[in-house]
């Protein structure tokens, strides 16, 4: 079934098109009579053309005022029917009839009376929605309502027990039959869409729009406008187009399309794909395997629960993966993605990005830019890509690379490698028993606690040794003609001494002032004989 609502002026979900007429039970319904018959057979008359005899008998501020009347009882109708959950199942029964009307007396009754009159005393402010027996309803031409098999279903009776809905002798009516109960409204231009249990294919207007489409698989677009859209059960296309909207999956494998504007997009259990398009969006994958794209603008994504992926786009925008091994992409932009639990992915892309991985042995590429890397828990491997970049490796033995770049990578706790690449890096094993290699360029080492092992490689580098710290530690590829040094903290003294018959030397570290040891801080100066150690290959600071 698919719907179109026009907003031309407040109208109905019954109407008729230029030069028709229609007819109910036989009775000419051009020129309807002020009342009722009590029977249900009103009708609510909207999009007046000239060329219909309707023109001629019934003035046009009438038939607004009808509209609005009729517009109006359909809001409350729907607040009633919404506060008793009355349509989850896709039936009204006797029993939800007999609720309703109690949820009008007690909360709208004189609101209901001031707009349908009283019925009893044969007095009529408007016109009223109306299905005929075995009839269809049209709308410009579009199908609105498919065929109602049996009965006039008639909103607008005096507020007692069982005048509210005529069931014609039904039982039970579904949400179809009762013309998706006529609760398609347009109030102030604003427009409210009752989905069936089946197939829906609802597009909105201009003005501001609610589509809740229901069970089964739907499709809603919002157009124009700030529109909430609802999927329900099942598995749902909801596209927002322009304006502020937002759009709910609900349960099952939706897809969710904000378009332009600042969105709201929410995808519920199930599979789902959400995307932002244009505008500062915010899109929530909730329960399951989703995706999110963020599209341009600076938005917030949020994976939830679940194995999901997550693309930021254009913008500076932040991303949250959730529980679940997820993948997370920054693109352009200055971004934070974080992983939460989980063995995530995260990619920083272009920009300066700050990427958290959280708990979980996650891999992290920070790319192009100045970048802010946090592993956190877990075995991780980080790549800091381009640009000078800040890496902190957390708890867990993890494996850090600084790329290109004048980079700081901090091992933390635990038992890391670790990378300076290109660039004149600063490396900090942290605790545990570390490796880690300067790359290209002049780098400063410190290998922290731990039994760790130290590398130059190109470059000037500086071999640094605080008074705190402990450990055996072990240097290798030391280079006098190439500027290398060990640097030592101020107030330690070096006792050297050769090993294995002069080839290697060991640094023992003392306090200046008492002669004792530093706790069992000492380092092997691997392939360096005691004898060619020069005045500068030693530093004090």
């Amino acid at each position: 079934m698919q719907v179109h609502l026009h907003p031309h002026m407040p109208h109905s979900a019954n109407a008729t098109p230029p030069g028709e007429h229609q007819r109910h039970k036989g009775h000419h319904m051009a020129n309807p009579t002020t009342g009722t018959t009590g029977t249900g057979l009103d009708t609510i008359i909207d999009l007046i053309w000239a060329d219909t005899d309707l023109a001629e008998n019934i003035s046009q501020d009438d038939i607004i005022g009808g509209t609005q009347a009729a517009d109006g009882m359909n809001q409350i109708l729907i607040e009633a029917i919404t506060a008793g959950n009355l349509f989850d199942d896709g039936l009204i029964s006797i029993g939800d009839v007999r609720a309703i009307n109690g949820y009008i007396r007690s909360h709208h009754k004189e609101a209901w009376k001031e707009l349908h009159g009283d019925d009893e005393y044969r007095e009529e402010t408007g016109y009223h929605l109306v299905q005929n027996d075995g009839g269809s309803t049209t709308l410009e031409y579009e199908q609105l309502i498919n065929t109602v098999f049996d009965g006039v279903y008639h909103l607008g009776f005096r507020i007692k027990a069982g005048h509210l809905l005529n069931e014609d002798g039904d039982e039970n009516a579904s949400l179809e039959d009762v013309s998706h109960w006529l609760t398609y409204y347009m109030t102030g231009g604003d427009s409210y869409y009752l989905g069936t249990k089946g197939n829906d294919e609802v597009y909105g207007h201009i003005l501001d729009d609610t589509l809740l489409l229901g069970a089964g698989r739907d499709y809603g677009s919002g157009e124009g406008g700030d529109d909430v859209l609802r999927g329900g059960a099942g598995r749902d296309t909801l596209s927002g187009d322009d304006g502020h909207d937002q759009l709910f999956g609900e349960t099952g494998r939706d897809k969710l399309y904000g378009g332009n504007g600042h969105d709201q997009l929410f995808g519920g259990a199930g599979r789902d794909i959400l995307d932002g398009d244009d505008g500062n969006d915010v899109l929530n994958g909730g329960a399951g395997r989703d995706e999110l794209n963020g599209g341009s603008g600076d938005d917030i994504l949020s994976g939830e629960a679940g194995r999901d992926k997550l693309w930021a786009g254009m913008g500076d925008d932040q991303l949250s993966g959730g529980a679940g091994n997820d993948e997370l992409g920054g693109d352009d932009g200055d971004d934070v993605l974080n992983g939460d639990a989980g063995n995530d992915e995260l990619w920083g892309e272009n920009g300066n990005d700050s990427i958290f991985g959280g708990d979980g042995n996650d891999q992290i590429a920070g790319g192009n830019g100045r970048d802010e890397i946090d592993g956190g828990a877990g075995r991780d491997e980080i790549d800091g890509g381009r640009g000078d970049d800040t890496i902190l490796g957390g708890d867990g033995r993890d494996d850090m690379w600084g790329g290109n770049g004048n980079d700081r990578l901090d091992g933390g706790t635990g038992r890391d490698q670790i990378g300076g690449g290109k660039g004149d890096d600063t490396l900090l094993g942290g605790d545990g028993n570390d490796v880690l290699g300067g790359g290209e360029g002049d780098d400063a080492l410190n290998g922290g606690d731990g039994n760790d092992v130290l590398y130059g490689d190109e470059g000037a580098d500086s071999f640094l040794f605080a008074r705190s710290a402990n450990g055996d530690d072990k240097i290798e590829g030391f280079n006098h003609d190439e500027g290398d040094r060990i640097v030592v903290a101020s107030g330690v003294d070096v006792a050297l001494s050769a090993l294995d018959g002069g080839s290697h030397t060991l640094l023992v570290f003392t306090d200046s002032d008492t002669g004792a040891a530093l706790g069992s801080a000492k380092a092997l100066w691997s392939e360096v004989q005691a004898s060619d150690i020069v005045v500068d290959d030693l530093a004090f600071v």
